[in-house]
């Protein structure tokens, strides 16, 4: 997920992805991304786009780099939801 602020709100970016086996592991590889890729949304000030597999990898990698390009992506956090 992506956070962006907009004036006075925060635009956000996600992609969903598919855990496989109920196990801890990381993708190491575009393909992995592409394979796990269940849906991606944009949540803005007033509405919300939810996109299919492709659309979401597309969105997901311009915010990626938009947050690259802007030298204020300095790390990232590990959120997993335990069941």
């Amino acid at each position: 997920m992506f956070n962006k602020n907009i004036g006075d709100y925060m635009e956000r970016v996600s992609l969903v992805a598919r855990q496989d086996n109920f196990k801890l592991d990381y993708v190491s590889s575009t393909r992995g991304i592409v394979d796990r890729t269940v849906l991606g949304f944009k949540v803005m000030e007033d509405y919300m786009e939810i996109f299919d597999t492709y659309e979401a990898i597309q969105v997901f990698g311009a915010a990626l780099k938009e947050a690259q390009d802007s030298g204020k992506c300095t790390g990232y956090m590990w959120i997993r939801r335990v069941m």
